[in-house]
């Protein structure tokens, strides 16, 4: 299914911030600042990719680690209403999303991260042969999850439908290194989308603290996504 996206009004945004960063979904935590960073799972290795080929697990990735510094008495909040979503085009994966405007972008081969202090959107593509289901995600995503991410909590995994067609998605409770300023174990609420489209598989992963009502934002991406061809 093909729509078209249409650009929101456009409010100034932070600096744009592209680095040498990694192809891997940022847990990251910059080592010369070592401060936390909210994770989203991806592989260390090839050897350990999930469904799709996709990478899964917690991985150093400084580019993005500097928007996330931790500080004393941050209030967990969800992403501002007024939050405006501008389009990314990935023109290898044949496919655009919304993101939101002014965030640091990170971007390599077949990857873009987007990060806000404790907030964070992935994307990432790879060729596929077929479709994900809720059983193979089960067998194959889930499993490598587990066994990358310091703390895992399944939550659910389900069929969803969106305006880019069927999909799969996991959502779940990821922890990550301790807080600079508290000590304790900070702990995110993600959700994994998975889309398939002639031969691409599409995986979306979108991140902001616990307790933190994110939901319409991440809707407002997930709905976003359409093919270009």
């Amino acid at each position: 299914m093909r729509r078209s996206l249409v650009p929101p009004l456009v409010r100034p945004g932070r600096r744009r911030d592209t680095r040498d960063g990694s192809p891997l979904d940022p847990w990251a935590t910059a080592a010369a600042m070592a401060v936390v960073v909210v994770a989203v799972g991806v592989a260390a290795a090839a050897g350990c990719a999930g469904a799709g080929g996709l990478r899964v697990d917690p991985a150093d990735d400084g580019a993005t680690a500097t928007a996330s510094v931790a500080s004393a008495g941050h209030a967990i909040r969800g992403i501002p209403k007024g939050t405006v979503f501008t389009p990314y085009t990935a023109e290898t994966g044949g496919f655009q999303v919304a993101v939101p405007q002014g965030w640091q972008h990170t971007e390599r081969a077949n990857y873009a991260s987007f990060a806000d202090r404790l907030d964070f959107v992935t994307v990432q593509w790879a060729k596929a042969a077929a479709a994900p289901t809720v059983d193979s995600v089960e067998k194959v995503e889930i499993p490598a999850l587990k066994e990358h991410a310091s703390v895992f909590t399944l939550q659910s995994v389900e069929r969803v439908e969106r305006p880019a067609g069927a999909g799969v998605e996991i959502d779940y409770l990821q922890g990550g290194g301790p807080d600079v300023v508290t000590g304790r174990t900070a702990v995110d609420s993600v959700q994994r989308y998975l889309f398939f489209h002639e031969g691409v598989l599409v995986t979306l992963t979108l991140a902001g603290p616990k307790g933190a009502d994110d939901s319409r934002s991440w809707r407002t991406v997930t709905d976003s996504l359409f093919w270009l061809r």
